[in-house]
């Protein structure tokens, strides 16, 4: 009597009559929730109250169609909770790359944010690999999660065991995260490759330059009717000796034309479409001057006046003499390291505001309680300085110039100073 009496009333724990693949932890229940109240209430075990539950959903741009959709994660997340007693409070979703670190993802970084203000109990995502590709990244938010801040992170699909600190479930869960990366690193590399041998073959891969687009039979790409014209204008202009990569920059956003990000032109911008050898036929990556490989596509400017606007940036790049000296520091572009022979910066970096000379090649990496080494500037620093720094130009001159001054510049063992 006493075995058909346990039998009607059911076990004392209704976890034990579950599947380990219906843990808490992922898969499914063996054991439905409803059959669950009612052995508790049969038995007279209090229902317990319903777990705050949020839904982490991430969808890689490499995965789609592989059965990440956020849909299916969505659905699949609903319906664990539901069979888990589990109450969904919140969402959170990020369309990102695999390979980014989860610093990188904005809605992610919202999560841990809310956890920290204990929103929730517990994060579902549908796979170990939507809540990271990177294992150190894994095991870092997880263990804030779970060791400090008491939340539970479960894979819903996944049957990882009930407790990660057990031997058996951090060594599943530790396999699952390293397989997640493995496919990341895996297609990373056959995607580099594949990219690589594109390149050889005379195809521009990736984003395409400012000013060209991809056509949509051959797959090539051709100039811009619309932008190709500012391209070949903004090199004609900067050969003209006339414009500056600022100037050409203002230029274009005066034209109301935008950048490919749709932002306004910088001086930086300017720069990288002037060194890019794609414009004249060639394949290079970004900033690339590498003419090596002669692409498929049509070019937009000629080799000949690329070349040209190279010689114009390197000749202005030149420092034919220096320039006059700055009331502050007269001496700037004279003095160099007698130890070294970096040149000497002026600096006020110290609580009095007092100008001193500091070698450049050192004073990136002084102590601050070394960065007040040298002497103060003083009246007849400038009262030198002033009627012969013209002669500075001449190499022979300035032996003769240190000479006379008497000026003397030494390197010490936490940093390079002078004193006039």
């Amino acid at each position: 009597m006493e075995g058909e009496a346990d039998a009607k009333i059911g076990p004392l724990h209704p976890e034990v009559a579950e599947s380990s693949a219906g843990s808490p932890t992922g898969g499914s229940r063996a054991v439905s929730s409803s059959s669950e109240k009612t052995r508790r209430r049969s038995v007279g075990v209090p229902l317990e109250a319903k777990q705050r539950a949020v839904a982490y959903v991430r969808e890689s741009t490499e995965e789609q169609g592989q059965g990440f959709s956020p849909d299916a994660q969505r659905e699949a997340i609903r319906r664990f909770a539901a069979e888990n007693r589990l109450e969904l409070v919140g969402e959170y979703c990020d369309y990102h790359s695999g390979w980014r670190k989860a610093d990188g993802r904005p809605e992610f970084q919202k999560l841990m944010a809310d956890a920290a203000e204990g929103r929730f109990d517990c994060v579902l995502v549908y796979h170990t690999s939507r809540f990271a590709r990177n294992q150190a990244d894994a095991r870092r938010y997880k263990h804030m999660l779970r060791e400090r801040l008491g939340i539970k992170v479960v894979s819903v699909t996944q049957p990882l065991g009930e407790d990660p600190s057990d031997p058996s479930a951090f060594l599943s869960e530790s396999i699952h995260e390293m397989f997640d990366e493995y496919y990341s690193v895996s297609l990373s590399f056959w995607t580099r490759t594949g990219l690589r041998g594109k390149a050889r073959q005379g195809h521009l891969v990736g984003a395409l330059p400012w000013g060209y687009q991809r056509d949509t039979d051959s797959s090539l790409a051709i100039p811009d009717p619309e932008r190709a014209p500012f391209v070949r204008e903004l090199f004609e202009r900067y050969v003209s000796g006339q414009e500056s990569d600022r100037s050409l920059a203002v230029w274009l956003n005066a034209r109301g034309v935008r950048s490919a990000k749709g932002r306004p032109f910088s001086k930086g911008t300017v720069r990288e479409m002037l060194l890019n050898s794609a414009y004249c036929g060639y394949v290079g990556g970004f900033r690339s001057k590498d003419r090596s490989i002669r692409g498929l596509h049509e070019p937009i400017v000629s080799e000949e006046l690329v070349d040209r606007v190279q010689e114009v940036r390197t000749w202005r790049a030149r420092v034919v003499k220096p320039g006059p000296p700055s009331g502050d520091y007269l001496l700037r572009k004279l003095l160099h390291c007698e130890r070294c022979g970096a040149r000497m910066h002026g600096t006020r970096r110290s609580r009095r505001g007092v100008r001193r000379y500091l070698c450049s090649s050192r004073r990136s990496w002084l102590r601050p309680t070394d960065r007040s080494i040298g002497s103060p500037i003083s009246s007849p620093t400038r009262s030198f300085a002033r009627p012969c720094w013209h002669l500075s130009a001449q190499p022979r001159a300035a032996p003769a110039l240190r000479s006379s001054a008497g000026a003397s510049s030494f390197c010490s063992s936490s940093g390079c100073a002078t004193s006039m």
